[in-house]
């Protein structure tokens, strides 16, 4: 980040603030229901083929 992006970021933030937003801190170990953590995480799968002989 140069000095130019840090500045517009360190803007942005004093805005956010000034606008009455608030820093929200979450206890630790707390999580979502169903969140999904890896995208690339293998589901189920297809059913398997019954054997019919």
């Amino acid at each position: 980040m140069d000095t130019k992006e840090k500045k517009a970021y360190d803007d942005a933030i004093a805005e956010y603030f000034a606008n009455g937003g608030k820093v929200t801190v979450c206890p630790v170990n707390e999580r979502t229901e169903d969140l999904v953590v890896n995208v690339w995480k293998r589901g189920p799968g297809r059913p398997k083929k019954s054997e019919e002989r």
